[in-house]
């Protein structure tokens, strides 16, 4: 918890801001995180969706609240499916996958309903895609294709 703590502090005492979303590594779960979480000062945490699937959230691109011991934490979907796509784009500068899979979800009846949100570590995002070969070179921006 010391480690959650001093963290936000450092951000505060850095950039002047402290955060409300925690950044919950590998954006696993388990209902024990939230005293520790909320009472670091969050109240926001990113969760896999198949860690809310199993939980019984039959919709986890909805936004879910979780309690223990009186504290409070909002979960919101990390989806790996938007993940992958979005990655993909950004390493090959082709955005048809990821507006694909916006559309779909767009498309879903309960769409409205629907908190979509992409999280990434930063060198996932840039180094990962070509230390494994899977970036070509481009010049300028990639998003100048929308």
């Amino acid at each position: 918890m010391l480690q959650i703590a001093l963290h936000r502090d450092v951000l505060q005492r850095s950039f002047g801001v402290s955060p409300q979303i925690f950044w919950n590594s590998e954006r696993c779960w388990r209902q024990s995180l939230v005293p520790v979480i909320a009472d670091s000062g969050y109240t926001h945490t990113l969760v896999e969706g198949g860690f809310l699937r199993a939980a019984g959230c039959a919709q986890p691109h909805a936004v879910w609240r979780s309690g223990l011991d009186g504290r409070a934490l909002t979960l919101f979907n990390d989806d790996e499916g938007l993940k992958n796509a979005i990655n993909y784009a950004i390493w090959t500068g082709q955005p048809q996958r990821a507006l694909a899979y916006l559309e779909r979800l767009a498309a879903a009846p309960d769409h409205e309903t629907y908190y979509v949100c992409y999280a990434e570590d930063a060198e996932a995002s840039g180094l990962w895609g070509y230390s494994r070969g899977s970036c070509r070179k481009r010049r300028g921006p990639i998003w100048t294709s929308f």
